[in-house]
């Protein structure tokens, strides 16, 4: 008898936890695809995006994708050279949780947060007052969280554009040289996508 009540029991809480997660589930189920041309405002760089977004509620999605960032820098006057060029290449994965406060038809505004992870290349290079170069190359792990603000806007045909705000947060490793070139940056850019 007491089994024949777990399993009613079993049965409501499955049926509600499909209900639920029908609820959960059942406002625009809307994939973007989309990609990103940025510029680091603070420093000189480029960053070259491709993400997945996936609407989990009207006003929630997630947003994963691969990231490309590179930067290159210079040094006039050092310590002990006058001449330093230094550059800075990182391939990231992240994930990013959005809410879109205002959202329309055609025309959404989102806000959001998320981590990522991936390899970063240091490489250097310098002319010592001796006249003589010094260089060396340094690869990290690179542990991140940023922060978007992205604007969307779609046509009839579900193809989209949007702009995006981001600030990369990048976490110091004190294994790193103290000449590598580690920045948090500021990009601001425009992409190109398609919803499905």
């Amino acid at each position: 008898m007491e089994l024949i009540i777990n399993l009613k029991r079993m049965k409501k809480k499955f049926i509600f936890s499909i209900l639920l997660f029908i609820a959960a589930t059942s406002y625009g189920q809307k994939n973007a695809l989309t990609t990103y041309l940025s510029h680091s405002v603070i420093f000189d760089g480029d960053v070259f995006q491709l993400k997945y977004e996936r609407n989990l509620t009207r006003s929630l999605s997630v947003q994963t994708g691969i990231r490309y960032h590179n930067s290159l820098g210079y040094d006039e006057s050092g310590s002990n050279s006058y001449i330093v060029q230094q550059t800075y290449q990182s391939y990231k994965l992240d994930v990013s949780f959005l809410i879109a406060p205002v959202k329309t038809e055609r025309f959404q505004l989102k806000t959001g947060l998320g981590g990522d992870v991936g390899l970063s290349e240091y490489l250097w290079a310098g002319e010592g007052y001796g006249s003589h170069w010094r260089s060396g190359y340094t690869q990290a792990t690179d542990l991140g969280i940023h922060y978007i603000l992205q604007t969307d806007y779609s046509f009839t045909n579900n193809m989209l554009i949007s702009g995006q705000i981001l600030y990369n947060y990048v976490f110091n490793d004190d294994n790193l040289p103290i000449n590598a070139y580690r920045e948090s940056p500021l990009c601001v850019g425009i992409g190109i996508g398609y919803r499905f």
